[in-house]
């Protein structure tokens, strides 16, 4: 793990919303600098947890680091489980964003289905992808799902979705299009759908 200064907490969780009960006491878990994050129950019992991470995620990061913890709070890392450079393929590319190269891996998304552990990711300006673990651990290895020489669609913050009956669904952005995966998660299963609000 990285070393990053502590930042001077104290007794900054006792606030007066704290000591009247309308928040919880709310600390950091540890100093490391993570958003878009999310945790996920693995099939063994364990929580993992992963999410854009890096000093400067707009710019550059390695890939997708990942946390393991069986109580939500005490938390072990994994270390680096998909790296752009060892494990990328389209992903690899540099880009230009005024003047300056870029190459970012954003909001990554672990996901337990149907008994693996998969990977969403995004690409800043170039796309997104599925990774799946090539062992049914959460450390991986991960490859690419399908589509390893481009990008399945444009955009960023992709995620998955199982539906009660089982099926798999998978989206990005604002969600205003879903698609069905296939049964064997190696492609799609049909043709992207437009979502639409039930209320209209």
């Amino acid at each position: 793990p990285r070393r990053y200064p502590t930042a001077p907490w104290g007794s900054g969780d006792s606030a007066a919303a704290v000591k009247s009960g309308k928040l919880p006491a709310i600390r950091p878990i540890w100093d490391v600098h993570i958003r878009d994050t999310i945790v996920c129950l693995g099939g063994d019992g364990h929580y993992y947890m992963t999410g854009s991470t890096g000093d400067n995620i707009w710019a550059v990061n390695d890939g997708v680091e990942l946390w393991r913890s069986k109580d939500l709070r005490d938390w072990a890392y994994l270390g680096l489980v998909w790296s752009i450079e060892r494990d990328g393929a389209w992903e690899k590319s540099w880009r230009m964003r005024k003047g300056v190269p870029f190459r970012a891996l954003w909001a990554p998304e672990i996901h337990f289905i149907r008994g693996n552990y998969f990977i969403v990711h995004s690409m800043s300006r170039a796309g997104v992808a599925i990774l799946k673990s090539k062992t049914g651990k959460p450390e991986g290895p991960y490859v690419h799902a399908f589509s390893p020489d481009k990008p399945l669609r444009g955009g960023i913050d992709a995620t998955l979705f199982e539906d009660a009956d089982g099926s798999v669904w998978f989206t990005l952005g604002s969600a205003d299009e879903i698609v069905r995966l296939n049964d064997g998660m190696s492609g799609f299963a049909g043709p992207w759908q437009k979502m639409v609000a039930a209320e209209g």
